[in-house]
């Protein structure tokens, strides 16, 4: 029968199993970014909302990753969370006019397994997307991301 190596461990067994892989992947600590947002009768759609930034060179968990939305800010609205440089790498389409928790694996992206990393000087950006009948709503996103 073959024996098959996970990725961190075959970095490992090429160190000859003497010093673990100077990874975040394979040893980061795991934070969470929390912030609010509360929309207005003013917001639209394709509205673009700053949150707070992550450290340059962090890896997002999108697995891990959710919106909490307290009061739906419209009758229809989704939103992507990503960077500027791609602004639905963490989160494609999650369904805001819902209240209560949405991961953002629910979204209409595919996620997969990797983490992605932050670049500097890239802002952390919510985009509403579809809003109509805009209204006074409180959401909280919280990234899962990993850093040294």
């Amino acid at each position: 029968m073959p024996t098959t190596k996970s990725v961190e461990f075959a970095k490992f067994d090429s160190a000859s199993l003497k010093q673990r892989p100077d990874s975040i992947q394979a040893e980061g600590r795991i934070r969470f970014l929390n912030d609010i947002i509360d929309t207005t009768a003013a917001n639209g759609a394709a509205d673009v909302i700053t949150l707070l930034p992550l450290p340059a060179g962090a890896l997002v968990d999108r697995r891990r990753s959710f919106v909490y939305v307290e009061t739906k800010p419209a009758a229809t609205v989704t939103c992507d969370i990503g960077m500027t440089s791609d602004p639905d790498g963490f989160c494609d389409g999650a369904n805001l006019a819902v209240v209560g928790k949405i991961d953002f694996a629910a979204g209409t992206g595919a996620l997969g397994a990797d983490l992605v990393e932050v670049l500097q000087d890239d802002p952390i950006i919510l985009t509403l997307n579809t809003m109509t009948t805009p209204q006074i709503g409180r959401v909280r996103v919280s990234i899962a991301y990993y850093v040294r």
